[in-house]
């Protein structure tokens, strides 16, 4: 999935973004390249008079205002690209997730979804625009300084290099403790998540403590890493703050001595100082990005995490993944009834969605309803349409009201449903949809004796003229009312 991230970032509107943003740099880099050369003759433009004077001051001015117009664009670009990167990354998680057919981490997808995209693709950007103008300043205004002078130019290569030293092996630990901070934020996220779930029981059952407490020392643990991470941060702060003033200071000290000696002219002087100062603005930019490469490589294992779909054949246990094979290609009937059995946790819902999937795989059309059915239709009406495109809408609400659920119902939201509305709700539209197989499981957790006789009922209908049905119970009382089935029994 990352592959196809970078390919479409590569050949689609993003690329031509990324392109113009480059090219804009770049524009931006010659033209303040230019300035130096530009300011010099106007200091030099006394000796061809006031023509020529006003003739380098205009130019001067020309050249000023189109780098703030130029960088403009770039600022936009740049903008743009990153808006659109984060765009791709997200819809290509979302698509991952879709593919896993689940969420074990919530929290961390949320977080991926909103935090994580924003930091990679800021920085990945920003690392791709900066890179070849960066390279230009630095090599022209590096040739200029040395031919302008190049005892001086020594002396900032120096204390450069001692700086960049410190940086990087500040940078290596910052890294570190931002992947822990990041791992701390997503394990905060997740508690939040089921935190979010049991408010609505914690008053009942006097569970404040326990899970405040719980909740509490997630934030502690965040603080704490956050804290670190700071700390190391604030070590490179008196760096980055004194790495200007320090080249300042150095540069000019030496230039006075190299100016009253007479080895280097006042203009040469001023010129040299502003290409210094492109030059500075590259080393600036190369800081930020060692500042922020660890928090973008922390948040990158992230991403990889949620769009990383090759795993998903072996998140399946060993033992379940060879009943599938061994179900599908011996005993595994084609039609009629088939219940899947056994103790909790033994793994039946999950060999239920593998053979959902491999049904897919062999291109045959199914529905399959979870125990707790999703909640963000608009209205229960709207389930028959999310089970199947091929559903008559008379079919279900005339099924629907025979499991006792009123028109009325129909057009109220899920979400303030009962968990035995909801259930028969989306039972009704699983069994009226048009398609090959029908999956359901665990379809007596939530609903009455009464509507279990006839949901059974329905079932055993059903199966004389659907092609499969399957369904996951633990429910012998239920199992009992079915009819004309096979039985898989897991242990």
């Amino acid at each position: 999935m990352l592959k196809d991230v970078t390919r479409k970032i590569r050949s689609g509107s993003v690329g031509k973004t990324m392109v113009v943003g480059v090219l804009t740099a770049l524009a931006f880099a010659v033209l303040s390249l230019l300035q130096p050369t530009l300011l010099s003759n106007l200091i030099r433009g006394s000796e061809s008079g006031i023509t020529g004077q006003k003739y380098n001051l205009l130019l001067l001015l020309a050249v000023v205002l189109l780098s703030s117009v130029v960088q403009g664009v770039s600022v936009l670009s740049e903008g743009v690209a990153v808006s659109r990167i984060k765009h791709l990354y997200q819809s290509e998680i979302l698509k991952a997730s879709a593919l896993k057919g689940t969420l074990k981490r919530k929290g961390a997808f949320v977080q991926a979804m909103v935090e994580d995209v924003d930091i990679v693709s800021k920085y990945y950007v920003g690392l791709a625009t900066k890179a070849l103008p960066a390279l230009v300043m630095v090599v022209v205004a590096g040739v200029a300084v040395v031919i302008i002078d190049a005892l001086l130019t020594l002396v900032v290569v120096v204390i450069c290099l001692l700086i960049f030293t410190a940086l990087l092996f500040v940078s290596k630990r910052i890294g570190r403790i931002e992947m822990q901070v990041i791992q701390a934020r997503n394990g905060l996220a997740e508690v939040l998540t089921l935190f979010s779930r049991a408010i609505t029981t914690i008053k009942p059952n006097r569970r404040y403590w326990d899970v405040l407490g719980h909740v509490e020392r997630n934030l502690d643990n965040l603080e704490q890493k956050s804290i670190d991470a700071t700390r190391w941060k604030a070590k490179v702060s008196p760096v980055n703050g004194s790495l200007l003033p320090i080249v300042a200071i150095v540069v000019l000290g030496v230039a006075s001595l190299r100016l009253n000696s007479g080895a280097i002219s006042l203009d040469d002087l001023i010129a040299y100082v502003m290409y210094l100062f492109i030059l500075m603005t590259p080393l600036v930019q190369a800081i930020s990005l060692v500042g922020r490469r660890g928090e973008a490589l922390a948040a990158y294992d992230q991403l990889r995490d949620h769009l990383d779909v090759n795993d998903a054949e072996d998140s399946v246990p060993v033992e379940i993944r060879e009943r599938v094979e061994k179900t599908l290609s011996e005993d595994f009937p084609s039609s009629g009834l088939v219940v899947i059995t056994g103790p909790s946790g033994i793994g039946k819902t999950t060999l239920l969605r593998e053979l959902g999937r491999k049904s897919q795989s062999a291109a045959l059309t199914l529905v399959y309803v979870e125990q707790f059915p999703p909640q963000w239709m608009p209205n229960a009406r709207a389930s028959q349409v999310f089970y199947a495109d091929k559903t008559k809408l008379e079919d279900f609400e005339q099924l629907a009201q025979s499991f006792r659920i009123s028109p009325y119902i129909l057009d109220r939201p899920m979400e303030g449903l009962s968990g035995g509305e909801q259930q028969r709700i989306a039972i009704a539209a699983a069994l009226t949809a048009e398609t090959d197989v029908v999956l359901l499981d665990e379809p007596t957790s939530s609903i009455s004796e009464e509507d279990e006789k006839l949901l059974a009922h329905e079932i055993n209908k059903l199966a004389r003229v659907k092609r499969l049905i399957v369904v996951v119970t633990h429910d012998i009382h239920f199992i009992e009312m079915l009819e004309m089935h096979s039985v898989i029994r897991m242990a």
